[in-house]
């Protein structure tokens, strides 16, 4: 299984934190990728799957993403806005699905504006580390894309 960048751009590293799976989240670790964007841009399905709606806060619906049911993956997208023709609908890895927002706006604090994506392995759900299945070089990925 690979997984394509949404973005087309690298990870995140900014005074807000770094967007590495596992990375330091005060108490806890980081459960994903964070893929740095443009506000108002193009996301694509990082996995085949059916794209089904999801918000990241509860009670808070001003961001949202979806979750990517694919065969034997799940993939969390968050901090975009999906196309609502596209809402249970079935999608390919590198389909546009929506459009970037700007999480930096939440935070503030010098975060820069990016797509979260955390990964599972279904039967059983297992979050793994989305690093090792990019269709890219780690290397590539840290010094801004590919």
């Amino acid at each position: 299984m690979i997984l394509h960048n949404p973005t087309g751009l690298g990870i995140r590293s900014d005074p807000g934190g770094d967007g590495h799976f596992g990375a330091s989240r005060g108490n806890r670790k980081h459960e994903g990728l964070d893929f740095l964007c443009a506000p108002g841009q193009i996301v694509r399905a990082v996995i085949p799957g059916k794209l089904v709606s999801a918000y990241p806060y509860a009670g808070d619906v001003i961001f949202a993403g979806c979750r990517l049911w694919g065969k034997d993956f799940m993939a969390k997208m968050f901090y975009f806005i999906p196309h609502k023709h596209l809402i249970n609908e079935d999608v390919l890895a590198g389909e546009e699905i929506g459009i970037a927002q700007d999480i930096s706006a939440k935070y503030g604090g010098g975060m820069l504006p990016h797509l979260h994506v955390g990964l599972y392995k279904l039967n059983p759900t297992l979050l793994v580390n989305p690093e090792d299945y990019l269709d890219a070089d780690k290397e590539q990925l840290r010094n801004g894309g590919y």
